[in-house]
């Protein structure tokens, strides 16, 4: 792509090849990202050429069995699990138990190195 040097503000749209454009609007974006707000639907169609903070997409498994294929482990150690160390990790849905699986693993893995420093 070519560099972005020779645009100015007063360079019409329409002699700039559709590359330029984007390029120009992703560096633009990126540099007032912090001190304007621009509508959700703006964001969507340039974020693949905006460098945004990427959010995770959070991960979630659903009932004990949920729990039992994230830790590989017995139905019973599934359910010490959900009512001990990862209760915070798990909420209800009615009915239906989901578990955050990111942060189930998280909180495992605290619990792990507590107990290792409590055998000290």
């Amino acid at each position: 792509m070519e560099t972005l040097q020779n645009i100015t503000k007063d360079t019409p749209i329409a002699m700039m090849t559709l590359g330029q454009l984007e390029e120009h609007l992703a560096e633009y974006l990126t540099a007032h990202m912090k001190t304007a707000l621009f509508p959700q639907p703006l964001l969507d169609l340039l974020g693949k050429y905006v460098q945004i903070e990427e959010q995770k997409s959070k991960r979630y498994e659903h009932g004990v069995v949920g729990i039992k294929r994230i830790f590989n482990c017995s139905y019973p150690t599934a359910h010490k699990l959900m009512n001990t160390v990862i209760k915070p990790a798990v909420f209800r849905q009615g009915r239906v138990i989901v578990t955050d699986v990111d942060l189930a693993l998280k909180l495992f893995q605290e619990s792990k190195q507590i107990k290792s420093i409590k055998d000290m």
